[in-house]
């Protein structure tokens, strides 16, 4: 779920492969040097990644990787994580896509020649997912309103010099989509989408515009203004897997409902680190061991250490 209170399901639920017409995704690209800093400490990013994965391959009966050199080496080579498939696709990424957080995830999503349902690694699938979803072209997690002091629409259309033919389709509507999962059946839709994102970002004429733009606002428009656009543009039905607004009490109760956990902008607070440790420490106790162990050897962590304090400018609505 997101808002306020932490939810987590008391236990995990039956191990259920009753997909078999899609496989789960997950992507990851670690430069060497990668900080580990999306989350409290170390050690909790390496716990959320192994918690996300191991209920992915409950869910689905096939799982799939899309990583560097530097991400496989860390999460399946020294971490253990487990994957039906593991592919090397992003060492070689231009530096056009260096200050855009999550491109990498895009270009995996395009990758894929089988339906597919991408998560990201602080969501949580404790239980089944609807089966009527997996028949959709596109699914995303749901949608969120444009507001103006993230999706900075104004201020790209009069520095970029490029726009995607989907943009003006975009300008018509009132929402983005949240992205905590991704994917469909309709697998041309997924190219023709990351092609205009890629345009989006690197075409020669936005290289230099982008320089006086924020890149941490531009991918949540890459990623999540313009699916909706495209889709809009291709007249492509997406299914949300939570209908209500995600900032409101239903959307929280229609996740908890559901059985799934996006942690989401709430990642860095010392006081999710604590939820999400103490739930491992009840159901996954090796699981806590191996991630501390890899954080202390590999990461500099220090068990016992304090966390930095909470920040005060994170969303205080999105767990």
């Amino acid at each position: 779920m997101f808002f306020r209170e932490m939810f987590f399901r008391e236990g995990v639920g039956a191990v259920v492969q009753y997909n078999r017409r899609m496989h789960g995704l997950m992507s990851f690209r670690a430069v060497p040097g990668y900080a580990w800093k999306r989350w409290a400490t170390p050690f909790h990013e390496l716990l959320s990644w192994s918690m996300s994965s191991h209920l992915l391959r409950q869910r689905f009966r096939t799982t799939r990787f899309v990583t560097s050199t530097a991400g496989k080496k860390m999460l399946v080579d020294k971490l253990g994580l487990q994957f039906d498939d593991v592919t090397i696709a992003f060492d070689d990424m231009p530096s056009a896509f260096d200050d855009f957080w999550a491109f990498s995830k895009l270009m995996a999503e395009a990758m894929q020649t089988e339906p597919f349902m991408h998560i990201d690694e602080d969501v949580f699938l404790w239980e089944d997912l609807p089966v009527d979803i997996f028949q959709a072209p596109v699914i995303v997690q749901s949608y969120e309103p444009l507001l103006a002091e993230i999706y900075h629409l104004t201020d790209i259309e009069q520095k970029l010099k490029y726009l995607p033919p989907a943009w003006a389709y975009g300008r018509k509507l009132t929402n983005a989509i949240c992205a905590g999962v991704v994917g469909g059946t309709d697998l041309e839709f997924f190219r023709d989408y990351v092609q205009q994102a890629t345009e989006f970002v690197a075409h020669p004429s936005n290289l230099e515009p982008w320089q006086r733009l924020d890149r941490h606002f531009g991918m949540c428009v890459a990623e999540q203004y313009l699916l909706l656009a495209v889709a809009t543009q291709r007249g492509v039905k997406v299914r949300r897997l939570i209908q209500s607004d995600i900032y409101s009490k239903a959307g929280s109760e229609e996740a908890n409902a559901l059985g799934y956990t996006h942690i989401w902008g709430a990642k860095p607070r010392p006081a999710t680190a604590r939820l999400v440790e103490d739930y491992a420490r009840r159901y996954f106790p090796a699981m806590v061991e191996q991630c501390s162990r890899i954080a202390q050897d590999e990461l500099g962590y220090q068990p016992g250490k304090p966390p930095p304090a909470d920040r005060p400018d994170q969303c205080v609505n999105c767990i």
